[in-house]
């Protein structure tokens, strides 16, 4: 119950204090209500209004005070008033909470999108997409329910503490009898709120490794289904299936244990206590009735307040596991204390640096100038190094060694943010959105407008197949640009790069997997924009190589110009 109250008052989106302020009053009205009922059944019963409890008398000497008589009637309407009034700010204060709750939602998405695309590159090589997706389209909604859940358990311990007032009021006896039977159900139904909470948490992580296996399974859907090998990988989904079954049997079983168990322990505790005020406390009539309504609220408040606690747990583990990935990705944040704009009408160079990955060296001494508005080619095998070249000059990763200078400046101190806005960027993996090509080329960019979407198509030497498509800009391009060819998503890459207007243009690898016919095509596009634009290709294939100003070859982590490149360029 506690963790349920921290998140309720701590959490930094939503207001807590009205909401409080709104309940206490909603409890104020109710005790007004419920101790109006005394004189009420008082006269009904044929005795005076004043009753014989010490909230019976002071009720009637408060309506006094205020002028009101105490008629039947007037009694009738006034416990109508306030209970409607603690219904109505019962009401809002529920009400606030679930909008702040859908606050909470929004807040908490936000704040893991942003600490996900603010942390450095060597975080996403450790995370699976599935439970990021998970947790930013779920758990997050779930994390809302937390809060609205929490509400509720202070709502409900605030209504546990008003009726527990009106009891000693009324009598002292039965406030005791109240709180004791509070106590009991508590520790007594305390197992399945356990029991709820621990099965939660493993619904969760269970849920994550679904969602994992699910989005890796389906982004190898291809090979796995041309080699029909995706039996052993159903079958270990399935495994999670039933894993997911336990733990929802198990949670509900101790939902509904709660439920039944708290339920039959109320109508003997009841029972019980009613007999003990009429019988051995002799509880006046009047008193007896507001007292058998008082307790049985007590009881059924502490049982909800169980049940709101069992509730809790469900929803606790989300916001637990939402709060978790944020502080996992806050604390991979991207440092950017660079704040010298990038110089981007002169050369880059590499001055003998080095890498290292895991404590494992993947470049030595590596020094090379890369010319402003000119072709540079790094050619060499997989696995030699290019690629972290690439990726050290962009800034995904810092130097072990050596220096790298954007113009005449030390890549840690320019802005890295304005230098990585300067580059067009074509992975080797294409990975095109599942939306137009017109989205696939802003990026929900709305300044980028159309005249400048067909330019960068026409230098990909794209716009002609584009505009023979029937929905043109608006062709849907599949899953990963499933409906388009290899060559039509590489120029689609290609042309994405371009529509942001960069000084730098990096191509890793683009041709590969493309036919030679095809892969003469774009490298002869790419040779058109020398001069436009500062052009870095990484490749391993000799048609780039024709087309190079700048040529060097990479292997084992050490760079060697190619004389013949300087000599033709």
């Amino acid at each position: 119950m506690w963790r349920s109250i921290r998140l309720f008052f701590t959490n930094k989106d939503a207001n807590p204090y009205l909401v409080v302020a709104c309940l206490l009053l909603a409890s104020l009205a109710e005790t007004i209500g419920i101790g109006t009922l005394l004189p009420v059944i008082s006269i009904a019963a044929g005795g005076s209004s004043g009753g014989g409890s010490a909230l019976g008398k002071t009720v009637s000497e408060f309506l006094a005070w205020l002028g009101l008589g105490t008629s039947l009637g007037t009694l009738v309407i006034i416990v109508a008033v306030f209970m409607v009034l603690k219904g109505i700010l019962s009401f809002s204060a529920i009400s606030y909470a679930t909008y702040a709750a859908a606050r909470v939602a929004t807040a908490l998405r936000k704040r893991l999108a942003t600490a996900i695309f603010d942390a450095r590159w060597s975080y996403f090589s450790d995370q699976k997409s599935g439970r990021l997706a998970n947790i930013m389209g779920g758990e997050a909604s779930l994390a809302a329910e937390s809060y609205v859940n929490s509400a509720n358990v202070v709502a409900s311990a605030i209504q546990a503490i008003a009726y527990t007032a009106i009891a000693f009021a009324i009598s002292p006896q039965l406030a005791v009898m109240g709180i004791g039977t509070g106590i009991f159900l508590t520790f007594t139904l305390q197992r399945f709120v356990t029991a709820a909470r621990k099965a939660s948490y493993k619904q969760t992580d269970r849920t994550n490794t679904l969602l994992n296996d699910m989005v890796d399974a389906l982004a190898n859907i291809k090979p796995l289904k041309s080699m029909h090998r995706h039996e052993p990988m159903l079958a270990s989904i399935t495994r999670v299936f039933g894993k997911l079954r336990q733990t929802f049997v198990a949670r509900e079983l101790a939902k509904a244990g709660l439920a039944h168990s708290g339920d039959a322990i109320i109508a003997v505790i009841a029972a019980i206590g009613i007999f003990v005020a009429s019988t051995y406390l002799k509880v006046p009539f009047p008193e007896l009735v507001v007292s058998a309504i008082v307790f049985n609220q007590i009881v059924y408040v502490s049982a909800r307040l169980q049940r709101m606690v069992q509730m809790a747990g469900r929803f606790e583990s989300s916001y637990v596991r939402t709060t978790e990935a944020i502080a996992e990705a806050d604390t991979a944040r991207e440092s950017n204390t660079g704040r010298v704009m990038p110089d981007i009408g002169r050369s880059c160079r590499f001055e003998n640096v080095g890498f290292l990955h895991g404590g494992s060296p993947i470049l030595s001494g590596v020094s090379l100038e890369i010319p402003a508005n000119a072709i540079t080619v790094l050619s060499g095998p997989s696995g030699a190094g290019k690629t972290t070249i690439i990726d050290l000059l962009i800034g995904l990763h810092r130097p072990a060694s050596g220096g790298i200078f954007i113009g005449e400046t030390p890549i840690a101190e320019v802005d890295i943010a304005a230098w990585r806005r300067q580059i067009g960027y074509v992975p080797q993996e294409l990975s095109l959105f599942h939306a137009s090509i017109r989205f696939n080329l802003t990026l929900g960019d709305e300044s980028i407008g159309d005249a400048a979407i067909i330019d960068a198509l026409r230098q990909a030497g794209a716009a002609e197949f584009v505009s023979q498509l029937p929905a043109g800009l608006d062709t849907d391009v599949g899953e990963m640009g499933s409906k388009l060819s290899g060559g039509q998503r590489q120029r689609i890459s290609l042309a994405r790069a371009l529509a942001g207007n960069p000084k730098v243009l990096i191509l890793d690898e683009v041709t590969s997997a493309l036919d030679p016919e095809t892969e003469a095509g774009i490298v002869e596009n790419i040779a058109s924009l020398r001069g436009r634009y500062t052009i870095i290709a990484i490749t391993h294939r000799q048609a780039w190589t024709e087309v190079a100003d700048r040529l060097y070859q990479v292997s084992a982590g050490q760079v060697s110009p190619v004389a013949a490149a300087f000599a033709r360029h």
